[in-house]
């Protein structure tokens, strides 16, 4: 009745399992965050007189956009400043801080 390959399979479904593998595979590049640019970091730490920047990786739970990054920096007094810049696909970053 059907075509089958042979694993048993019918030939006709491994097209439509490779697109739900592929359509899959764009989902979870899409919705997965990425880490802020340096150039971006830098930008906007400097404008809010932070120096000494230091970043730690991707931040998960901090923030809901696209890219977001925990950083360690000093401030113009040189105190230790800890937080997290989040940002989205046009560039327009927020720093989060966080108190210790």
């Amino acid at each position: 009745m059907y075509d089958d390959d042979e694993d048993g399979y019918p030939s006709s479904r491994i097209p439509l399992i490779l697109a739900i593998m592929a359509l899959c595979l764009c989902c979870v590049a899409v919705f997965m965050p990425y880490p802020v640019p340096d150039y971006r970091i830098t930008r906007a730490l400097n404008n809010q007189g932070l120096t000494e920047i230091e970043t730690e990786g991707l931040a998960f739970s901090e923030c809901n956009d696209k890219f977001r990054t925990k950083f360690v920096a000093l401030d113009d007094q040189n105190r230790q400043v800890k937080g997290v810049i989040c940002g989205g696909w046009f560039g327009h970053d927020t720093i989060h801080y966080i108190n210790d």
